[in-house]
């Protein structure tokens, strides 16, 4: 940015000036911040009163000087300097001076507004995206991904959950009203695959427990744990086919008189 600011300042004599002499302009501006300029003008020399005279007068005067800029300029790219100096007497004892200040440097930029307008931009983009996807959606199928199940987290999950379910042998189904406490057991699995070693036997209820079977059990050890015989557990399970994380149903039968 080039930018001349232009100062007209009348200078009052003591006495009738009849002829400058000697004169010459100094200054000290600096900027005080990106926009704002603070100083003084050092005018000084000699005149004499009439133009015959052989007598000369000294003169000296500071002006101060402030100047706004209307643009944030970088500071350190700035420079100041007289571009013009010109004067003239135009009366008695006035002189009236006219000076040039030409100011050079590169306009600050506002990352501020450029950032928000940028956010803006990307805000009326995104909503335009949106409002195309909402309308494409209507005439796709979507596809939702479905998260495999980690083979480590149902173990953490299910391992040692037992279920208790009340049934009558005779009709070897499950009663409505009873609590399923392990959420991950599919009823009708259980039914089919669980309940098929069930055998009718008299009108005596059966209260068992589905146990998920962990790394370090043993037969030995749920027979101990559970209380019953190797005989009784084989008639609700087939032993030679246990593994981790097999499901074993402990029965415990009470008679309906009880």
């Amino acid at each position: 940015m080039k930018k001349t600011v232009t100062f007209n300042k009348d200078l009052e004599f003591p006495t009738m000036i009849g002829e400058i002499v000697e004169i010459a302009l100094d200054d000290n501006l600096k900027f005080v911040d990106s926009s704002n300029i603070e100083g003084s003008f050092f005018i000084n020399g000699c005149y004499k009163m009439t133009e015959a005279s052989r007598l000369k007068e000294g003169f000296s005067f500071n002006i101060p000087v402030e100047i706004a800029l209307t643009q944030n300029l970088e500071i350190e790219t700035c420079d100041i300097s007289i571009s013009d100096f010109t004067y003239e007497i135009v009366s008695e004892n006035i002189l009236r001076c006219n000076i040039d200040v030409l100011v050079e440097g590169v306009e600050a930029i506002d990352l501020g507004d450029e950032v928000e307008e940028l956010e803006d931009n990307n805000f009326e983009e995104e909503e335009k995206n949106r409002e195309c996807d909402g309308d494409s959606l209507e005439d796709k199928e979507v596809e939702i991904p479905v998260k495999e199940r980690n083979s480590s987290d149902l173990e953490e999950q299910e391992l040692n959950i037992v279920e208790e379910l009340e049934i009558p042998k005779k009709e070897n189904t499950v009663k409505k009203d009873t609590p399923i406490l392990n959420e991950k057991i599919n009823n009708e699995e259980i039914s089919n695959s669980l309940f098929s070693n069930l055998a009718d036997e008299d009108d005596s209820f059966s209260t068992y427990s589905i146990y998920i079977v962990r790394e370090e059990d043993s037969v030995e050890k749920i027979l101990e744990k559970y209380k019953i015989t190797k005989e009784k557990l084989e008639e609700y399970n087939d032993l030679s086919n246990i593994s981790l994380n097999s499901k074993i149903i402990i029965p415990s039968v009470y008679d309906e008189k009880n």
